[in-house]
């Protein structure tokens, strides 16, 4: 609202003002509104006379009246106003114009017809003259007929249900017989089998009755006077039990509980150790110490061994130096003998050897020639005394 209030008289170009600024507020071609008796009214101005007078372009229309609450308009504002106005009128026209074309082509127009909607979008559809022409051609005994139709097959369809469930029942009720007779079947199989068992339980207990009949007859027991001698067949019993016949048999295979040793005569040695074993033998005490522990036979010149006893390898160091590997490491000190043979064109005299070293697990040795050189034999000969205690 703008400032002040206003005088309006009645059929009068002349407006008043209290506490207003006219000359402020407006210009020529700007518009006052005010609510006059629940009417507004717009009034063009046509001058501004001072800040509490002003002339209209037109008197104005409605009654005279004083203390009236006012706004200023400027023209640009009211312009803007009045061409909304005008567009909203103009798309209400053209609204208009749309329903008085649909209509006329729904009551006047054959066949289907196009509806404009105000905001330019369309439908489609028969007009009225179309509708009235198919009620015309519509034959109401035809159609009651069809009706008639429709009812009978209706009532045919309600008996054939009926007869449908009268199946359905038969059928459930038939099922339900199968399923007891299977049940019945299911129970006669299985009393079928359990006769069977109980036939096979009875047979069982009827030998296990004969067998304890037999064992029952005195012609068929054996007697404690008899000491075994009334036994049928001596040697299947004794095959039975698992006991070895006497005198010469291959029954004995092996004898493990013995805390007695076998004397000489009955093909042992009488003691449960070697020194005991050498006693009963009459070996003397030491005789290891007098056997050979090892011995090989090789090739000098790559070291292959031609057979030997207690010997995993031999290892050709170099031209004449060999070291013999004891498969088994000796116990004590030992005699080591070497020989060497000479070769064509080896220079190598017959057992001119020199030991390196004598240990547990090996023996290092050269052979030479007839001029003292270490020189490779085509046989060497390697043997170990003793070194086993």
């Amino acid at each position: 609202m703008s400032a002040g209030t206003l005088t309006l008289t009645n059929n009068s170009a002349s407006v008043g003002g209290s506490g207003t600024a006219f000359a402020t507020e407006l210009t020529a071609g700007d518009f006052i509104v005010a609510t006059v008796g629940g009417i507004t009214y717009t009034l063009p101005v046509k001058s501004v006379v001072s800040d509490t007078s002003l002339m209209l372009i037109s008197n104005y229309p409605g009654p005279t009246q004083s203390g009236v609450a006012w706004s200023a308009v400027p023209r640009a504002a009211q312009n803007q106003i009045t061409a909304a106005l005008v567009a909203q009128t103009t798309e209400a026209l053209r609204g208009l114009n749309y329903d008085k074309a649909n209509w006329q082509a729904v009551f006047s127009a054959s066949g289907d017809i196009t509806v404009i909607l105000p905001d330019g979008s369309t439908f489609f559809g028969p007009s009225w003259n179309k509708i009235s022409e198919l009620l015309n051609s519509i034959d109401p005994d035809a159609i009651q007929a069809l009706a008639n139709q429709i009812h009978a097959d209706a009532e045919q369809v309600a008996v054939d249900r009926l007869d449908v469930d009268a199946k359905a029942a038969q059928a459930s009720n038939d099922a339900a017989t199968s399923s007891t007779a299977a049940t019945n079947a299911t129970a006669a199989n299985t009393a079928a089998q359990s006769a069977k068992t109980d036939a096979i339980n009875a047979k069982i207990a009827a030998e296990a009755a004969r067998d304890a009949a037999q064992e029952a007859n005195p012609t068929l027991q054996l007697t404690k006077a008899a000491n075994l001698s009334d036994v049928a067949d001596v040697a299947t019993a004794r095959s039975n039990i698992g006991a070895a016949a006497k005198g010469a048999n291959s029954d004995i295979t092996s004898i493990t509980g013995l805390t007695t040793p076998l004397s000489l005569g009955q093909g042992g040695v009488g003691a449960t150790t070697q020194s005991g074993a050498r006693n009963t033998l009459g070996v003397p005490a030491g005789i290891t110490q007098q056997m050979i522990s090892a011995w090989v036979s090789f090739n000098g010149s790559n070291g292959i061994m031609n057979g030997g006893f207690g010997v995993s390898s031999v290892t050709r160091n170099s031209a004449g130096n060999y070291t013999v590997n004891f498969s088994t490491p000796l116990t004590t000190n030992y005699a080591a003998i070497s020989l060497a043979t000479a070769g064509s064109g080896a220079g190598v005299a017959t057992g001119q050897c020199g030991m390196i070293s004598a240990g547990l697990n090996s023996a290092t040795f050269v052979t030479f020639s007839n001029t003292f050189s270490q020189v490779d034999s085509a046989a060497v000969y390697f043997a170990a005394v003793g070194g086993r205690s």
